[in-house]
Formats: C-alpha cells, sequence, structure tokens
C-alpha cells in the first residue's frame, strides 16, 4: 500500500525566495516520502543522456500540487561535477544565468 495517499503528500513551499524553500508536511507525510524517495533509489534505471550529461532518471511519488513546485522524479548523477554541470545545464535551458562560482563548470 502507497503510504502517500494522493490528499497526504508534503508540499514544497517558499517565504521570499527559492532560498527559502521547505517541505511542509505532518511527520508522517514527511517521513513516508522520505522512505519513498530511498526506496526509489534501490530501482534500477539505465543512464541516459540529460541535456549532454550522462545520469539515472527515477520516477517517485510526487510531492503536493498545491505548493509552489513538485517533485515528480530524481535524477542521480555519477559525480558532483556531473550535478554541477547538469544545474547550470538545466539553468540555461530555461533561461536562467549558470551558477558562476569557482568549481561550477559553464555551459558553452
Amino acid at each position: 500500500m502507497n503510504e502517500l495517499a494522493s490528499n497526504s503528500m508534503p508540499a514544497i513551499m517558499y517565504e521570499t525566495g527559492d532560498d527559502e524553500a521547505f517541505l511542509v508536511g505532518t511527520k508522517d507525510e514527511i517521513k513516508a516520502f522520505a522512505r519513498a524517495l530511498l526506496d526509489a533509489l534501490q530501482t534500477t534505471s539505465e543512464s541516459q543522456n540529460y541535456l549532454g550529461i550522462s545520469c539515472k532518471s527515477i520516477k517517485t511519488p510526487s510531492t503536493e500540487t498545491w505548493g509552489y513546485t513538485c517533485i515528480e522524479g530524481l535524477i542521480v548523477t555519477e559525480s558532483v561535477k556531473d550535478k554541477k554541470k547538469l544545474i547550470n545545464a538545466i539553468r540555461k535551458n530555461n533561461g536562467e544565468p549558470q551558477v558562476q562560482v569557482d568549481g561550477w563548470p559553464q555551459i558553452e
């Protein structure tokens, strides 16, 4: 039985900006969501190319859709460098400036 019923999911909310995001939910909802994420990591999926970076995409239970954004899956990279490359590739793809801090590769 899925512990996260359709009306029982934590929501992603923020106060004044994206740097103040948090999950809102009951203790049981957040625990069930955390367990579902850990369970999802145990599933096998084939590596794929996402915006030029090799990674695995895993479908997970989504968070509440009434929040500001909704999680519908995980993208698992092989390294921290690949994670940073993918973050900047997604930012670039969305028309946002890339993170320009030492150690963050720029996407051409």
